[in-house]
């Protein structure tokens, strides 16, 4: 009862005396001080008359109820006598029994027996009958008085307390249920779950989103206050872990028992051709989500998790949250939806630029060069999306479906885009852009997997204990996320690069031709008078190809103002690099080969036609040490340019300042071929 304040004031706060724990001698105690007790005595006086004001008008105010309620109670206090004596007398014949049998403990069988026919069994299912007929008078005119008006007085709760303990006695918890559902439940949600509510026009909108409940939504929240507030009293008094009761009459469950199977009932019979058909898939999600939700809230009204274990093995909850729903055929049109849309991309223009829209941008998309990188991205959050196609029984096939859509794109690169790229004029561009994509997409993963995998799949873990949940939740993030970057980095990248510099720089025609030049160095010195001062043309050559290959992998990465592609840059520029120099070093050893193989051949010729010096002909010797001078003259010489050709190698190249040098001894193992 709120008491109104007045413009007087009073010593001590009119709140205190509204504490359950008020007690009077302390009250004294702590105004004692601060005011004398003529004062505190007028103060009292005077909150004194405000309550009876109070009580006046609100009498006045609720006068016909009052005398209403007051007949009832009335009748109940004259039935509650008239089967109060039987309770008496059957509980002392009890009493009599019981003490015979324990003082009997000598006794024989035959005297017990004596005893308990001595006991008039038809009298007490007479007085027991007689009992429950009128608990249930009383237990209805309960109900009829709580439909009737909301209010509920303290003498209303001290009368449901009596006859629950009645039923608790005489160990009829079921009867109560019973008339409970029948007589006030039953009712009172038929006026709630019906066609007209369902595809009625909004009544609430959310308070989160600020859009308008759906007809199942309104349903489900009328239900929820129906519960709240007609049977939260029944459900308050038999608690015995909920709220700290510590008091709570046992045995009874009325929200299980009576409640939750009119609920089932009633959308059985008037809602099932409605709400569960997944003709819509939109339309069947909403529905789903919608139940899972007025699910979570209505277990909230039980007083332990060990209830709600208990709720959700009842038939009654298997018959409402898994028969009616197919969620076979909603996840079968999903995938076609997900799937098939993500395999058109890829089988009808593979290779399409992927342009920045408003949609794009609303989802945080990275910037994406190919739109089958873009159609992997947004297939995957579509799986997990909770507003609009996840539910949690479907986990499992969903996370089975996000593995095939990273399978599948793999494949894709690794059989049908490496087949058919180079039918384009731009397959370099391209290559790049995918590239790009997959290191962007690599660096997304854990956030896709924390932003929109790991929250859904929290709901499909709610039924699992912390450490099961935690072990699934890591055995699904190493799935996504650590093997598919190995995957991604171990074959496709790698792959990929691999191309671009064969085609591209190591194998291409022209580097080729290049490269073939080296072999021409013998004939510049052999048996002629020049010496190497400069460096071959070739190496410039080298160089500049290496420059153009350098020029066309930054321009390929400025595709679509993509700003992540430097990393890329430096990693395949510097195995370019690695691999153009070991292929260089090659065919420097080849020649180096080839020129000691000459040089050994030369020898060997000159000695089978006597023309090296012997000591019984020195006349001869002085003859022939010009042709042998000249000819080691000549192998110094081609050595010598091919290590003046190899050092300027080395200095264009690092003149690039590319920082692609560091640990590799590339260069090292190719100065090494030339040393004196």
């Amino acid at each position: 009862m709120i008491i109104n304040q007045k413009d007087s004031d009073i010593s001590f706060n009119r709140d205190l005396f509204k504490d359950d724990n008020f007690d009077c001698d302390e009250f004294l105690l702590e105004f004692k001080n601060k005011v004398d007790l003529e004062t505190l005595q007028h103060d009292l006086a005077l909150y004194s008359k405000e309550i009876s004001t109070e009580i006046y008008d609100i009498i006045n105010e609720n006068y016909s109820d009052f005398i209403d309620f007051t007949n009832k109670l009335s009748e109940f206090e004259n039935t509650y006598e008239n089967f109060n004596n039987p309770l008496k007398a059957l509980k002392n014949e009890i009493e009599l029994v019981y003490t015979s049998i324990n003082n009997s403990e000598n006794s024989n069988k035959q005297y017990l027996e004596i005893l308990i026919n001595d006991i008039d069994f038809k009298k007490l299912e007479n007085i027991l009958s007689k009992i429950m007929d009128q608990c249930e008078k009383l237990f209805i005119a309960l109900i009829d008085h709580l439909r009737s008006t909301p209010s509920k007085t303290q003498i209303f709760t001290d009368h449901l307390n009596v006859l629950l303990q009645i039923y608790s006695y005489l160990n009829r918890y079921s009867d109560a249920e019973n008339i409970l559902a029948t007589k006030m439940v039953g009712i009172d949600l038929g006026k709630i779950i019906d066609l007209e509510n369902l595809q009625g026009p909004p009544k609430y909108t959310c308070s989160t989103t600020e859009r308008s409940l759906s007809g199942l939504e309104t349903i489900y929240r009328e239900i929820l206050v129906f519960v709240s507030e007609k049977c939260d009293i029944f459900i308050h008094q038999t608690s015995t872990e909920k709220c700290g009761i510590l008091n709570g009459i046992s045995g009874f469950n009325f929200l299980k028992n009576s409640i939750w199977p009119e609920i089932v009932h009633l959308f059985k019979v008037r809602l099932s051709d409605y709400i569960y058909s997944c003709i819509n898939p939109d339309t069947f999600h909403s529905n789903y989500v919608a139940t899972l939700v007025f699910l979570d809230e209505f277990e909230s009204h039980f007083g332990s998790r060990k209830e709600v274990l208990e709720f959700r093995e009842t038939p009654t909850y298997h018959e409402f949250i898994d028969k009616p729903w197919n969620l076979t055929i909603y996840f079968q049109i999903r995938f076609q939806e997900i799937a098939g849309n993500f395999e058109r991309v890829l089988l009808q223009d593979p290779f399409a630029k992927c342009e920045r829209s408003s949609d794009i941008n609303e989802k945080n998309l990275p910037p994406y060069n190919l739109l089958s990188t873009m159609c992997m991205h947004t297939s995957i959050q579509t799986c997990w999306d909770r507003r609009q196609t996840f539910l949690p029984p479907l986990s499992q096939k969903f996370w089975k479906l996000t593995l095939q859509i990273l399978s599948r794109h793999r494949f894709w690169i690794e059989k049908d885009f490496i087949a058919d790229i180079e039918n384009y004029t731009d397959w370099s561009t391209l290559t790049l852009g995918l590239l790009v994509d997959i290191d962007l997409f690599i660096a997304q993963l854990p956030l896709i997997y924390s932003t929109c995998i790991e929250p859904a799949l929290s709901e499909s873990f709610d039924n699992l204990d912390s450490s099961e949940a935690l072990e699934c939740r890591l055995k699904f993030n190493d799935t996504v996320c650590q093997s598919t970057i190995s995957e991604y980095q171990s074959g496709v990248i790698p792959h990929l690069k691999k191309l671009l510099i064969n085609k591209l720089l190591v194998n291409d025609p022209s580097n080729e031709r290049c490269f073939d030049k080296i072999f021409d160095i013998p004939k510049t010195y052999r048996h002629t008078k020049r010496t190497p001062q400069n460096p071959s043309d070739y190496v410039n050559e080298l160089v500049r190809s290496f420059e153009k290959f350098v020029n066309k992998i930054s321009t390929g990465l400025m595709i679509d103002g993509a700003k992540d592609g430097e990393p890329i840059k430096t990693e395949i520029l510097s195995q370019a690099l690695r691999s153009f120099t070991i292929k260089y070093g090659a065919k420097i050893k080849e020649l180096l080969s080839n020129v000691q193989r000459t040089e050994e051949s030369l020898m060997r010729l000159k000695k089978v036609k006597g023309l090296l010096t012997t000591p019984n002909n020195p006349d001869n010797a002085l003859a022939q040490i010009s042709p042998i001078t000249n000819l080691v003259t000549d192998e110094s010489k081609i050595k010598l340019q091919i290590r003046i050709d190899v050092q300027s190698y080395i200095k264009l190249m690092k003149g690039f300042e590319l920082n692609l040098f560091i640990e590799d001894n590339s260069f090292e193992a190719l100065n090494d071929l030339v040393k004196e």
